[in-house]
């Protein structure tokens, strides 16, 4: 269910900055967002969703919030892991049940 709600995101954030990029040169004047600062409105949307997502809200491997960035995910026991770059993700890999243990 997870799954079909972030992509659902994802296809709505994506035809709202297809949207703004068309009106980007009739809308800019009038106070209308460009494409630039909606793209980023929705990756920061994206980003907060994903987070808010995973099981747990720090990186299991090194402990560092995922609010300061999530590169990488999976899925260990039913539950979503979320790491901060691919090192720690491969480094959960080596022992996930020390680490799952770890971030409860």
């Amino acid at each position: 269910m997870k799954k079909y709600v972030l992509l659902s995101f994802v296809a709505i954030s994506m035809l709202a900055a297809c949207h703004e990029s068309a009106n980007h040169g009739a809308g800019v004047a009038g106070g209308q967002p460009n494409a630039i600062d909606s793209a980023a409105q929705a990756a920061a949307a994206f980003k907060k969703t994903v987070i808010s997502l995973v099981d747990y809200k720090k990186d299991p491997a090194c402990g560092m919030p995922l609010t300061a960035g999530l590169e990488d995910t999976t899925r260990y026991k039913g539950k979503l892991y979320g790491f901060c770059s691919k090192e720690c993700k491969e480094e959960f890999l080596k022992n996930p049940d020390g680490y799952a243990a770890k971030s409860k």
